[in-house]
């Protein structure tokens, strides 16, 4: 089984590691492959953490390619859509 994981940040937001990432072992282990999109990669969650700007055309063209992706052919059983709440 595949599944895909759309989580809004990458591996260094606590969040995506606590609740997606730690999980890809165990999944591995039962025979299910997972295969992780972040929206937004790892300089974004530094400037979150750093309080230094990050380009919104930069945060644009994430959200465009997410769109352009998903309007495309996923090849995958499952996709697990991961929002982190405010």
């Amino acid at each position: 089984m595949r599944v895909l994981a759309l989580t809004k940040y990458d591996r260094e937001a606590a969040s995506t590691r606590q609740r997606i990432l730690q999980y890809e072992p165990a999944l591995a282990a039962a025979g299910i492959q997972l295969e992780h999109r972040p929206l937004l990669g790892n300089a974004y969650v530094r400037s979150l953490s750093t309080g230094e700007s990050y380009s919104r055309l930069a945060v644009l063209r994430s959200y465009a390619t997410r769109f352009a992706a998903m309007m495309g052919k996923v090849e995958c059983d499952l996709i697990w859509v991961y929002e982190p709440v405010r």
